[in-house]
This record gives C-alpha cells, sequence and structure tokens, in this order.
C-alpha cells in the first residue's frame, strides 16, 4: 500500500468524480438540437461530429473536468425493426402463444413476463430469414424495451439460430414444433407458469394507470 493514502478515513481526496453527459429518452439535449436519423449515413456522420464538438466545448469551459472517452458507437436507441407475422406489445404480458419461442421478463421492472413469439421474427413475404435481438418486431415504445436488452437478444437469437439450421436442413418453411423441440431440448423456458401469468396481470392493471406517455406503446 502506498504510504500516502495510510490513515486516510472516509472517501480518498485523491479520487475523481465521474460524469456522463445524456440519458436515454433524450430529453436532456441542448435546445435548438435537431432530431437526428439512425437511418440515414449523413445524420449519423453530423450526429457524431456535433456530439464530439459539444463535449471539447464543454471541457474548455470548465478547467476542473478532464475527458476520458465517447462511446464507441453512434448512440441511437432505436432505428428500424421488423414488421412481423406479430408485433410484440407491452399488453402481451402473461398471454401465452402457440408458437412461442422463449420467455423474457423486463430489464428494470418487477413482475411482468413475456412469451415471445416465433411471429415477431419472421415476415410472411420472406421464407429463409430470422429476425434477432433488438431488431425483432416489437411496439414502438415501451414495448421495444421489453426485447431490447441481452437477455431478451440471447432468447431471440437462440431460436433465429436454430430455425436457420431447421431451414437449410429442409430448405422449406420452419415447423414450429420441430423449432421448438429442439429449444426445449436445449434448455429454453417457452411457457410461462400460472404464478407468471397472474403476477403479470396484476402489473398490467397498474400499467393501465400510468401517465407517462413513454411507458406507453407508441405504435
Amino acid at each position: 500500500m502506498n504510504d500516502k493514502y495510510a490513515g486516510i478515513d472516509g472517501p480518498s481526496p485523491y479520487g475523481v468524480k465521474a460524469m456522463v453527459i445524456g440519458n436515454f429518452r433524450g430529453s436532456d439535449l441542448p435546445p435548438g438540437l435537431p432530431k437526428y436519423k439512425g437511418t440515414d449515413a449523413r445524420q449519423v456522420t453530423e450526429f457524431i461530429l456535433k456530439s464530439r464538438e459539444m463535449a471539447l466545448e464543454r471541457v474548455k469551459s470548465n478547467g476542473n473536468l478532464a475527458f476520458t472517452s465517447f462511446p464507441s458507437q453512434a448512440q441511437f436507441r432505436t432505428t428500424r425493426r421488423l414488421d412481423g407475422n406479430h408485433t410484440l406489445r407491452t399488453a402481451d404480458a402473461g398471454k401465452h402463444f402457440p408458437d412461442s419461442v422463449g420467455c423474457t421478463g423486463v430489464w428494470n421492472i418487477a413482475g411482468p413476463v413475456y412469451e415471445i413469439p416465433f411471429g415477431t421474427l419472421t415476415h410472411k413475404s420472406v421464407k429463409n430469414i430470422f429476425a434477432a435481438g433488438r431488431v425483432i418486431s416489437a411496439a414502438s415504445g415501451h414495448g421495444w424495451e421489453i426485447i431490447r436488452p441481452i437477455p431478451a437478444c440471447a432468447v431471440t437469437g437462440q431460436a433465429a439460430g436454430s430455425a436457420a439450421a431447421i431451414f437449410a436442413a429442409n430448405g422449406s418453411e420452419v415447423p414450429i414444433g420441430e423449432l421448438q423441440a429442439i429449444l426445449i431440448k436445449n434448455g429454453v423456458m417457452l411457457t410461462m407458469s400460472e404464478a407468471m401469468v397472474n403476477q403479470s396481470k396484476i402489473w398490467l392493471e397498474e400499467w393501465s394507470k400510468q401517465d407517462d406517455a413513454w411507458f406507453k406503446d407508441r405504435a
């Protein structure tokens, strides 16, 4: 141990305070800034350049600040996603689906549980492509928040990969029973318990009373 720090009682006076700029709702943007589209290459470039310009201005304006790092990629929370055979919505909590490929909770909320239908990974006009992760078919707003975190992405990724393997072997549409059998064999929980259904219904009653527009599905 360095003698310089020996005998210190409480927080070290040599520590630094970290500051994170920005939030996931984008509600703390400075006035006058446009909304950049993550589906437009020019706007993505403008977004990156503007964010670095603003960071530099902030550091220059305060001598007590020291810059650490930028995100490794442009921080667009969501861009495009599949318009699938089924669109998962917040109100689907506690519902059973015959084509379920796995279950998920909500990363920041205790109570609701969702079965994820295979239809959220597929579109009727394309037979040999299966979506996974945050691009599957889910309602804009809170519905998308359910399927975007890593655990839900892992569930849909395993289902999409298994479906692709079946299609490659058969060269035809994926029989849902065959897919579900493979997923069950590999330890995937396809169906909620009745306790999960009941707790989801209780949560939905409270959710319906929420007055926060962000907390609702928007499409």
